[in-house]
Parts: structure tokens; sequence; C-alpha cells
């Protein structure tokens, strides 16, 4: 009878841990609740899950406060040493052009840097 009552137990204590699991990882797996599946797998459940059992997360300004940086291009600087990579963007020394939009009646001002194309206005209305 014990080892009966063990056996259910067992079963139950199973059938939980498998819905845990699954509730756990179908928001990982599959996009908002639908049945088109993601990507981006591996990498999502590593930055979700991985983390929580006490993965060490790096601080990068100490890692790389030694590491000279590179310019990539104006106003774009990048540091890496091993796989920790940083990438600043000083936006005040980035060449911008303002472009004024009329969508829905609003007035928006959008900066893009020079020598980029501005979004369509079909774009931004769809935004």
């Amino acid at each position: 009878m014990k080892q009966k009552i063990a056996t259910y137990i067992k079963i139950l204590v199973g059938l939980g841990m498998a819905y845990i699991f699954s509730v756990l990882l179908m928001s990982s797996v599959f996009e908002n609740n639908s049945p088109l599946i993601r990507n981006d797998i591996p990498s999502r459940i590593q930055d979700r899950y991985i983390a929580l059992l006490g993965k060490p997360m790096v601080d990068v300004e100490k890692a790389l406060k030694d590491v000279p940086s590179i310019p990539v291009s104006k106003g774009v600087y990048a540091k890496q040493k091993g796989n920790v990579v940083y990438t600043e963007i000083k936006l005040n020394e980035i060449e911008m052009i303002e472009y004024t939009f009329t969508v829905k009646g609003k007035e928006i001002k959008i900066r893009v840097p020079k020598g980029q194309s501005p979004p369509t206005k079909d774009f931004l209305e769809k935004l």
C-alpha cells in the first residue's frame, strides 16, 4: 500500500514539474502565444534562464576599463576583450539632419544621420 502511494506521489510530482517546465518555456519557444516558433530560441533561453541559475554577470565597465576605444565610424566607438564587447555611441559627434513629418495631424521631427535616407511617410503612419 505504501509503495502504491509513493508511486502516485512520484507521478504527480513528475506531472507538476513537466507542467511548470512547459509553462516557463512556452514564452521562449512560441511568439505571442501563437503557433509561430521563434528563430532565436537558444539565445533567448540562455538570456532568460541560464542567468537565473547563478551565472555571474560581467561588469562591462570594469572588464574593459583598460581597453582603448576603437573608432568604428564618426561618433561610434567599440571595445572588446575576450567575449566582452562594448559599443558606445556619442550622438553629439554624429552629424544629423532633422526631418519634419505630419502624421495623423501631429507634427513629428526625426533626426537621421547625414547620408542616410529618412523613413517614408507610409512607414511612419504604420508606427
